[in-house]
């Protein structure tokens, strides 16, 4: 099983999105919300998989599919 599937389904989705070359105000604007929740949801997922990075949660998310 993949770390990233321990994350919320918000902060999954928001990874998928990022890791498919999505910006920070195109994932917004996908999912109805204000870019600073994406920001938000990023920082929560890097400290839940313990990486300093976006670019680590990509290549998390693109190995562990």
């Amino acid at each position: 099983m993949s770390q990233l599937n321990l994350l919320a389904p918000m902060l999954k989705k928001t990874v998928e999105l990022l890791a498919n070359d999505k910006s920070i105000t195109e994932i917004a604007s996908e999912l109805h919300v204000k870019p600073k929740t994406i920001i938000n949801n990023l920082t929560k997922a890097r400290l839940k998989m313990g990486v300093k990075s976006n670019h680590a949660l990509i290549i998390m998310f693109k190995g562990g599919k």
